[in-house]
């Protein structure tokens, strides 16, 4: 494999590095706005837009203009459903699925660094090589 084929591994496995790291952090903690928009797209999802006249809302907007405390009972009973699916996975210690992504994560970290030693060691042979064609 040619250093320009390690390097362009390399940038495709830190993409990648990123992206699960990103989206790990996501999931850790929401923001009481990050929340209501996660709410208010199942909401959309899962109802026809109002329509009064020629003027259609989205449902979620209808809804905590019109009842703002239907709306956040319904915010709290759809993260309480949320966290109740990862406490049964904790409560019946099935922790497989976070096994899986730690393992696939921990095999794509190793694989960086054994990227970015093979890289730094063509490099340096590399210049070795221009120094020796370079002295008369």
């Amino acid at each position: 494999m040619s250093i320009l084929d390690k390097k362009e591994e390399l940038k495709e496995l830190n993409e990648e590095i990123k992206e699960v790291t990103e989206s790990f952090d996501s999931l850790q903690y929401l923001s009481i706005k990050e929340a209501e928009e996660r709410y208010d797209d199942f909401i959309n999802d899962v109802s026809e837009k109002v329509v009064i006249g020629n003027l259609s809302y989205d449902p979620a907007r209808v809804l905590k203009a019109v009842d703002e405390t239907a709306y956040n009972v319904g915010l709290h009973e759809y993260f309480d459903s949320i966290d109740g699916d990862i406490q049964h996975e904790i409560d019946n210690e099935d922790y497989s699925s976070v096994f899986d992504y730690v393992e696939g994560f921990e095999d794509k970290i190793d694989r960086k660094e054994e990227l970015e030693e093979e890289i730094e060691e063509l490099e340096s042979k590399r210049e070795v090589k221009k120094k020796k064609k370079l002295k008369p």
